[in-house]
Protein backbone atom coordinates (compact mmCIF):
# COMPACT_ATOMS: atom_id res chain seq x y z
CA UNK A 1 0.00 0.00 0.00
CA UNK A 2 2.71 2.51 0.54
CA UNK A 3 4.89 1.83 -2.27
CA UNK A 4 1.68 2.60 -4.79
CA UNK A 5 0.82 5.89 -2.48
CA UNK A 6 4.20 6.73 -3.10
CA UNK A 7 4.46 6.31 -6.83
CA UNK A 8 0.99 7.75 -7.33
CA UNK A 9 2.42 11.06 -5.12
CA UNK A 10 5.64 11.12 -8.33
CA UNK A 11 2.84 12.39 -10.37
CA UNK A 12 1.14 15.13 -8.97
CA UNK A 13 2.87 18.54 -10.01
CA UNK A 14 3.23 20.84 -7.81
CA UNK A 15 1.13 24.41 -8.12
CA UNK A 16 2.88 27.09 -10.40
CA UNK A 17 5.00 29.82 -8.38
CA UNK A 18 3.10 32.68 -7.24
CA UNK A 19 3.68 35.55 -9.82
CA UNK A 20 4.84 38.64 -7.58
CA UNK A 21 2.37 41.45 -7.05
CA UNK A 22 2.86 44.10 -9.78
CA UNK A 23 0.33 46.22 -7.53
CA UNK A 24 1.30 47.67 -4.17
CA UNK A 25 -0.66 50.08 -1.22
CA UNK A 26 0.90 52.84 -0.57
CA UNK A 27 2.20 51.28 3.14
CA UNK A 28 3.81 48.28 0.90
CA UNK A 29 5.14 50.97 -1.98
CA UNK A 30 7.16 52.66 0.75
CA UNK A 31 8.24 50.16 2.80
CA UNK A 32 9.49 48.31 -1.04
CA UNK A 33 11.59 51.39 -1.17
CA UNK A 34 12.68 51.56 2.47
CA UNK A 35 10.68 54.90 3.07
CA UNK A 36 8.28 56.20 5.59
CA UNK A 37 4.59 56.61 3.63
CA UNK A 38 5.00 60.69 4.32
CA UNK A 39 7.91 60.49 2.34
CA UNK A 40 6.59 58.46 -0.12
CA UNK A 41 3.66 61.32 -1.11
CA UNK A 42 6.43 64.38 -0.53
CA UNK A 43 8.45 62.32 -3.70
CA UNK A 44 4.89 62.13 -5.49
CA UNK A 45 4.36 66.33 -4.97
CA UNK A 46 8.16 67.09 -5.40
CA UNK A 47 7.45 64.99 -8.33
CA UNK A 48 9.78 61.95 -7.88
CA UNK A 49 7.49 59.78 -8.04
CA UNK A 50 4.09 59.05 -10.51
CA UNK A 51 1.14 59.54 -9.27
CA UNK A 52 -0.58 55.93 -7.68
CA UNK A 53 -3.41 54.67 -10.29
CA UNK A 54 -6.95 54.78 -8.18
CA UNK A 55 -8.96 51.85 -8.23
CA UNK A 56 -12.68 52.88 -9.07
CA UNK A 57 -13.47 51.86 -5.28
CA UNK A 58 -11.46 54.58 -4.75
CA UNK A 59 -7.71 53.06 -3.45
CA UNK A 60 -4.39 53.71 -4.59
CA UNK A 61 -1.79 51.17 -5.93
CA UNK A 62 1.47 51.88 -6.98
CA UNK A 63 2.99 49.64 -9.71
CA UNK A 64 6.02 47.93 -9.23
CA UNK A 65 7.35 48.60 -12.21
CA UNK A 66 7.14 52.54 -11.58
CA UNK A 67 8.57 51.87 -7.78
CA UNK A 68 11.53 49.91 -9.59
CA UNK A 69 12.09 52.43 -12.29
CA UNK A 70 12.67 55.40 -9.48
CA UNK A 71 14.90 52.98 -7.21
CA UNK A 72 17.10 52.02 -10.74
CA UNK A 73 16.92 56.31 -10.99
CA UNK A 74 18.00 57.05 -7.69
CA UNK A 75 20.77 54.96 -7.56
CA UNK A 76 22.07 56.32 -10.22
CA UNK A 77 21.28 60.06 -10.20
CA UNK A 78 20.90 61.10 -6.74
CA UNK A 79 24.20 59.93 -4.90
CA UNK A 80 24.58 60.17 -1.15
CA UNK A 81 27.06 62.67 -0.66
CA UNK A 82 28.56 63.35 3.25
CA UNK A 83 27.85 66.74 3.91
CA UNK A 84 30.95 69.29 3.48
CA UNK A 85 33.35 68.86 6.80
CA UNK A 86 33.63 72.22 8.79
CA UNK A 87 37.13 73.10 7.62
CA UNK A 88 35.84 72.45 3.75
CA UNK A 89 33.61 75.75 4.29
CA UNK A 90 34.69 79.14 3.39
CA UNK A 91 34.99 81.23 6.61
Amino acid sequence: MYEITNKASQFVTPPPPTPPRRWLSPRDAAAYLGISKATLYRKIKAGLLPEPHRSSEGMSRFRLEDLDAYAMGLTREDKITAPPRLEDKAV
